[in-house]
């Protein structure tokens, strides 16, 4: 660890040389700057870059400090001040050198002596063997950097503040000045051991060893500069010292070291600020002369100075240090001060053309008479000791607007330490508008900001407020980012019920501001207005609502109303991006004819313009399941149609939209208007076939088309689409009930054809419903319903049988007869060995017509006597058929048996019998009797 430390050490001294500027570029820098031209300084440092050497670019930074008042440019001071950090970590690194390493013994001296060198560390060999002491010019310029920042006027904000923020000011003026201490330290150990290093050298022989060098005078001149430093750094630490009533004796020595490293420097008249010196000379002694109180030598330097004054802003530096002589003596009443601050006030005005940072000056005086009052108050922390303390703060203000950042950041460090304090009685802390304000943005500046505080101070404000303000919207904006902020924190540390709690609240305060402030601009932010304001409040109730919708169902249906439907919101780009969304909220209450409006106004440019389409039908299903009137339903479906026709009819369909058309054809079919239904899917057919054949959209389209047909009384069209369907499609319990339905339906014209006699009607229509029946029978298993199982084999056995009495004699297909013939002798073993089901008329009369197609024309007369005599004197429709079926099959099995006489007789008689009958089966009879 030594070893790297050692050589960074060693590439802070030696780096210069990889960026050396040029020996004429040195020159005209020390030339620049010793007669005083800053502007052309700076100006050739930036144009060398990074070819400079960091202690010009140091000086630069200090250039800023001397011309920008603390106070008057904040901005400029942090830039300057943050640079100035690089280099103090660069001090850092090489400053340990200086005590850490072990001493070397004197290898390098080739001269002897009876007394021994004096022992110097790596880091001061290596200086002195290079002649280098810019390291340590570094330490002063950061000394006086700091010194710079802290200056009078960071000192007097300790004495102006009171009570708990006064001793936090102090805590970080001491910071400032460890700082320095720390530096001035290492400064004086380092030139310590050289001076010792070079006093231990007779004169001639340094110069005879070493040659005609600078060395010698920079560490005598680092020396004073130094003593020079330690001198203000005493003059504030004794001030500070007073300030808490301590003793400041030990610092009395550098105080006068200080005084004489003045004195040492003003002797170069060409390159010394004599008025800047002697007023640090008077500063010290002042100091001194306090701790004996004697002022006369401090007071005969104040007289000489002002005799050297010879513009006004060197009068005003006079005059504010009498000022502060008085105002820190014992023996002054307050009214004589506060006469002696009017009169320079008076001055001041008189002078004003003459002076730069007029406002800032006048700022001080104001601090210094509140520094007066504070005298007079007991008890320090009280919330009227500190309204009456900012009082003249708050005047200067009206004065002076431009100064507001910094007069708000004085307020607020003086109060915000006592914003904890008021909770439980925080209606009587008699902050107003100013005051709040100030903590808000005070809270609000800081790194990183103080976002509960902040939403505290906004609180005090609104429970203060009697009457609507316009700065209230400010407030309400705040306190809606800060609360979103946290809630954004609180996720990160997952914590989600607190980031939950933040963001219902971010969203009411957005709200609360877009609802009462609808034309509020942001005075300085132009992000921040009443519109965004809205937007923010509806994105975060709809996301709330997303994570919990039957909690945040209400909040965004308020929250989002005021985006979507309130002027001057309504007609925005973010009330169009949300009216999708508000929808879908008001949907699910009882608002559904609202939703509908909403989701009619998603523009087509809206990514979820097809999605509201959607919506929209699926609205008007969920209404129309309400029995609502006539009039309504006519709007239904013209809202449906509408609806439609906004859809390609061939090209590609994206999955929401097929859904809305397929959502609407079922919608139809709840209407009962099936037509409509398939007008529907027809004319989207071309779309349709375009998705893959598996496609759960392929399959529903089929099934809605199926149901149309069903409904329409279309069975055969019915059955040839089911039959076009997936048989691994049929395996659902749903589609086989919706099969079996279809053939029930069609049994009816099978049987017409049947009694007709339309043989190639009925084998055209027997042969699409075997297709459906046999796919059916092959997908049952035992886990299908009982009565789904029987009725497939029924209707099975059914078909197989009048096909097999109807086909023609002349079919070759031998294999499928022999199948068919098969299934129709197991089906029929298999139920007659069910008791259930073996006396049953369908299952006879399927008996009845096997026998018959496998010319057993005895058995089947028996059978079709048999059900003859069971349905005799039976009206009913379908006992009926079974009659005539029953007696024109069994005419057919008796002229089998014994030829056509009987069989003309009794179709005769049967004629008589029912004269004037229509019957299908009665004229069969007569034209089979005609061909006998």
């Amino acid at each position: 660890m030594l070893r790297v430390c050692f050589i960074l050490f060693l590439l802070c001294f030696t780096s210069f040389t990889l960026a050396e500027i040029s020996h004429e570029d040195q020159m005209l820098l020390k030339s620049l700057e010793k007669r005083g031209m800053v502007e052309l300084y700076i100006r050739q440092v930036q144009e060398l870059g990074n070819n400079a050497k960091p202690i010009h670019h140091l000086k630069v930074q200090l250039f800023t400090l001397q011309q920008t008042p603390a106070q008057s440019d904040k901005e400029a001071v942090r830039i300057a001040l943050k640079e100035l950090d690089l280099y103090d970590r660069m001090i850092a690194e090489v400053s340990q050198q200086f005590s850490d390493f072990e001493t070397l013994s004197d290898k390098l001296l080739a001269i002897k002596s009876n007394t021994p060198a004096p022992e110097r560390s790596v880091a001061v060999q290596t200086m002195i063997d290079q002649e280098n002491t810019e390291v340590l010019l570094w330490m002063l310029k950061s000394c006086e950097a700091v010194l710079l920042q802290i200056g009078p006027i960071q000192y007097q904000q300790c004495q102006f503040f009171i009570g708990s923020a006064q001793t936090k000011q102090i805590e970080q003026f001491n910071d400032h000045l460890n700082k320095v201490t720390t530096y001035l330290s290492v400064i004086d150990d380092v030139t310590k051991k050289c001076h010792a290093f070079m006093e231990w050298y007779p004169v001639n022989l340094w110069h005879q060893k070493f040659g005609e060098t600078s060395f010698y005078e920079n560490i005598l001149s680092i020396e004073i500069q130094s003593k020079l430093l330690k001198g203000f750094y005493c003059y504030y630490q004794a001030s500070l010292e007073l300030m808490q009533n301590k003793s400041y004796d030990s610092l009395l020595p550098p105080l006068a070291q200080g005084i004489e490293a003045i004195d040492h420097t003003l002797k170069d008249s060409q390159t010394a600020d004599q008025f800047f010196l002697e007023l640090w000379k008077y500063r010290l002694q002042r100091m001194i002369d306090h701790s004996s109180d004697n002022h006369t030598a401090s007071q005969t330097l104040l007289q000489k100075i002002f005799k050297l004054t010879n513009t006004a802003e060197q009068e005003w530096q006079i005059r504010y240090e009498a000022l502060l002589f008085i105002l820190n003596s014992n023996d002054k009443e307050n009214n004589y001060i506060r006469a002696q601050i009017d009169k320079t006030q008076q001055w001041l005005s008189e002078n004003r053309g003459a002076l730069t940072y007029f406002s800032e000056k006048h700022l001080t005086l104001a601090m210094m008479k509140s520094q007066l009052d504070a005298r007079q108050i007991t008890d320090k922390n009280s919330p009227k000791a500190l309204i009456k303390h900012i009082e003249p703060l708050k005047a200067i203000l009206e004065l002076h607007p431009e100064l507001k950042p910094i007069i708000y950041e004085k307020i607020a460090q003086q109060l915000s330490e006592h914003l904890q304090n008021f909770d439980s009685n925080i209606h009587q802390t008699n902050w107003g508008i100013i005051e709040c304000k100030a903590l808000k943005q005070y809270f609000l500046s800081l790194e990183p900001p103080d976002l509960l505080n902040a939403i505290k101070t906004c609180e005090l404000f609104f429970r203060q407020l009697r009457f609507h303000h316009p700065v209230e919207a400010e407030f309400w904006y705040d306190q809606a980012y800060c609360h979103y902020l946290l809630a954004e924190q609180r996720k990160e540390e997952s914590d989600l019920e607190a980031s939950e709690t933040h963001l219902l609240k971010a969203s009411h305060s957005w709200h609360h501001l877009a609802k009462t402030f609808p034309g509020w601009k942001h005075p300085n932010n132009p992000q921040a207005h009443s519109h965004m304001a809205a937007h923010m409040s509806t994105a975060l109730a709809y996301q709330l609502y997303q994570s919990n919708p039957s909690k945040y169902q209400q909040t965004a249906v308020e929250i989002m109303s005021l985006l979507i439907n309130t002027a001057p919101y309504a007609n925005t780009p973010q009330a169009e991006q949300y009216r999708y969304y508000f929808a879908m909220v008001l949907k699910n209450t009882i608002n559904v004819e609202m939703a509908i409006k909403i989701f009619n106004k998603v523009p087509v440019s809206d990514k979820n313009y097809h999605s509201a389409c959607y919506q929209i039908a699926l609205c008007w299903q969920k209404l129309l399941k309400q029995n609502l009137p006539s009039l309504k339903v006519e709007t239904a479906i013209e809202e449906l149609k509408r609806l439609t026709e906004t859809l390609p009819k061939e090209s590609h369909l994206n999955s929401t939209q097929i859904s809305t058309i397929l959502l609407i054809a079922n919608i139809y079919m709840d209407l009962q208007k099936p037509q409509n239904c398939l007008d529907l899917i027809e004319t989207y057919d071309a779309a349709l076939k375009q998705l893959p054949p598996d496609d759960p959209a392929v399959l529903n389209a089929k099934l809605l088309k199926i149901n149309a047909y069903q409904k329409l009384n279309q069975s055969d069209l019915a059955i040839a689409e089911l039959n076009r369907t997936d048989s691994t499609q049929l395996k659902n319990k749903n589609n086989i009930a919706l099969a079996l339905n279809l053939l029930g339906q069609h049994k009816h014209n099978i049987l017409r054809w049947h009694a007709q006699g339309n043989m190639q009607q009925l084998m055209s229509t027997l042969e699409q419903s075997l297709e459906l029946n046999e796919l059916i029978y092959a997908q049952l298993t035992d886990q299908d319903s009982k009565s789904n199982r029987l009725r497939t084999k029924q209707l099975l056995l059914e078909h197989i049988t009048l096909w097999l009495i109807s086909m023609d004699p002349t079919n070759n297909e031998t294999t499928l007869l022999q199948k068919r013939q098969s299934q129709c002798s197991q089906l029929i073993e298999e139920l007659k060995s069910n008791p259930n089901y073996s006396k049953q008329m369908w299952l006879i009369r399927c008996q009845a017509l096997w026998h018959y197609s496998q010319k057993e024309y005895a058995e089947s007369q028996k059978l079709w006597y048999h059900i003859r005599q069971a349905t005799q004197n039976n009206q009913q429709k379908e006992i009926d058929y079974y009659w005539w079926e029953a007696r024109f099959y069994g005419l057919l099995c008796l002229y089998h048996q014994q030829g056509s006489e009987n069989v003309k007789q009794i179709i005769t008689t049967i004629q008589k019998t029912h004269s004037g009958t229509q019957n299908a089966w009665l004229n069969r009879m007569e034209t089979f009797a005609q061909q006998l």
